[in-house]
C-alpha cells in the first residue's frame, strides 16, 4: 500500500506498487517527466481532503486493479502525462483537472464520480473493451476507442478542440 497522510512525494523509477494508493489528507504526488510507467496493483482511494496527481509529459501511472475506485474527496489530475484506471472511477466525490492542464485519462470502465470536470485541455480517452457511457461535459480532447458501444449521456457532450472515434467502436448517439 502507498498511503499519502499529508505529505508531499515524488515517485522517481518504473515499478510497481502492489496493494492499494490512498490519499488521506492534502496531498501531491509527482512523478517526473519521462519516468516511465508506474503500476499500482490495488484500488484507488481519495478518503478525504485533495490529492493532486501531477504526472509528467512521457510518465503513465496506470491503476491495474479490478475494484472501484472510492473518490470520496478530490483527485485533481495535472501535468501532461497519461493516467489509466481500469475499474469504475466512482464515490461521492470530484475528480478534475488544473486550469490548462493536458493530462489524458484513459477510462476502461465506468464514470460514476459525484463531480466529474475533464480540463478544457486534457484529453479523456474511453477505451474499455466492452460499452462505456460518456458523460455530458466539455472535454478538450474526446477519443472513443477500445471496443464496444460508446453511448452519449443525456445533456449537452461539448469537445474544445478535437473528438476522434475508432473504427473498432460503435458510436450509440450522434455528434453534432
Amino acid at each position: 500500500n502507498l498511503s499519502t497522510p499529508g505529505i508531499n512525494m515524488t515517485l522517481a523509477g518504473t515499478g510497481t506498487i502492489g496493494g492499494q494508493f490512498v490519499g488521506s489528507q492534502n496531498c501531491t504526488v509527482t512523478v517526473p517527466a519521462s519516468n516511465g510507467t508506474i503500476l499500482v496493483g490495488g484500488k484507488l482511494s481519495v478518503t478525504a481532503n485533495t490529492l493532486t496527481l501531477v504526472v509528467g509529459a512521457g510518465s503513465t501511472v496506470h491503476f491495474n486493479s479490478g475494484t472501484a475506485t472510492n473518490i470520496a474527496g478530490t483527485l485533481t489530475l495535472q501535468g501532461a502525462g497519461t493516467v489509466i484506471i481500469e475499474a469504475a472511477l466512482d464515490g461521492a466525490g470530484t475528480v478534475d483537472w488544473g486550469v490548462g492542464e493536458t493530462t489524458t485519462l484513459k477510462l476502461r470502465s465506468s464514470v460514476g464520480v459525484t463531480t466529474f470536470t475533464p480540463g478544457t485541455s486534457g484529453t479523456v480517452v474511453f477505451d474499455g473493451t466492452g460499452d462505456q457511457t460518456v458523460p455530458a461535459k466539455t472535454y478538450g480532447n474526446l477519443t472513443l476507442a477500445g471496443g464496444g458501444t460508446k453511448s452519449l449521456a443525456a445533456g449537452t457532450t461539448t469537445v474544445n478542440t478535437a473528438c476522434t472515434v475508432s473504427s473498432k467502436v460503435a458510436l450509440k448517439d450522434s455528434i453534432k
